[in-house]
């Protein structure tokens, strides 16, 4: 049962519009991204980041086999999806033709194989049902109320194989880099540069779970297993390497609930 109602309503919410606004500020993001020359190694920026996604590589092939098939919806750079495993079928779903366009560029240079990249909005594809063995975003729900994101984890179930994975991730508001991206907004702050949240909702763990659990009721889909996984240091992503390295392990340690990242994975059938 949900607990601590903290889900927002669907009043004036229009869909389209809210497609059309990630679609054009993506679009954006990844116009001047494309602009720019990719680092010599462009799968992390510093060494949070590059714990960041070697942690999510690591969670994810624990428990998928090689030669797998994976849609990341909503998939903006695909770069966790494209560090993963070389054997996987992986294919990059997202509205946004810049991002696409940069996830290629992307790939290239982590000679990612096995690539797909799909133009289409998530609530109006046209994929073939059961194909995939994980279906997974990271960053995307948090940008839709309750109604919108049920019906987008509804397609994701759409997509899964019976036996197959679904994860769900959005950024941790007890997490550093969110509160710093909180204070940004504020008008004091407004010359530092960095990321400020627009349109996202504080979804903690019973909130996700509850998402998909009227997903997998909407969808006629049997959940056999929950788990969840936190990731990304609590620490700022500026910080420093040697701070990370040396403060930021045990702060990690002693406090695995403000982790930057929450993952809800289910098993479906």
């Amino acid at each position: 049962m949900r607990k601590n109602h903290t889900l927002r309503p669907n009043t004036a919410f229009d869909l389209n519009d809210m497609v059309r606004h990630e679609e054009e500020h993506w679009s954006r993001v990844f116009t001047d991204e494309i602009s720019k020359k990719l680092q010599q190694h462009p799968d992390f920026s510093s060494y949070w980041w590059e714990d960041y996604y070697a942690k999510i590589k690591v969670y994810i092939e624990s428990f998928l086999p090689e030669g797998a098939t994976i849609i990341e919806f909503g998939s903006g750079s695909g770069k966790a999806t494209l560090l993963l495993n070389s054997t996987y079928k992986k294919d990059l779903l997202d509205v946004s033709k810049s991002a696409l366009k940069y996830a290629r560029k992307l790939a290239r240079k982590l000679d990612s194989k096995y690539v797909r990249y799909i133009e289409a909005d998530a609530f109006n594809n046209q994929l073939q049902k059961g194909g995939y063995d994980l279906c997974w975003n990271i960053g995307v729900l948090e940008h839709y109320p309750e109604k919108e994101a049920i019906r987008f984890i509804t397609e994701m179930m759409d997509l899964t194989k019976s036996g197959g994975n679904i994860i769900v991730g959005v950024p941790n508001f007890a997490s550093l880099p969110i509160l710093k991206a909180k204070l940004l907004n504020f008008r004091v702050f407004s010359k530092i540069k960095g990321y400020r949240l627009d349109s996202e909702i504080n979804y903690k763990k019973h909130d996700l779970v509850y998402l998909m659990e009227n997903a997998a009721c909407r969808a006629h889909r049997q959940i056999i297993f929950t788990e969840t996984f936190r990731v990304g240091n609590p620490l700022i992503t500026e910080s420093p390497d040697l701070f990370v390295k040396l403060i930021g392990k045990p702060i990690n340690y002693l406090l695995p609930r403000n982790r930057f990242l929450l993952m809800i994975r289910m098993i479906i059938k």
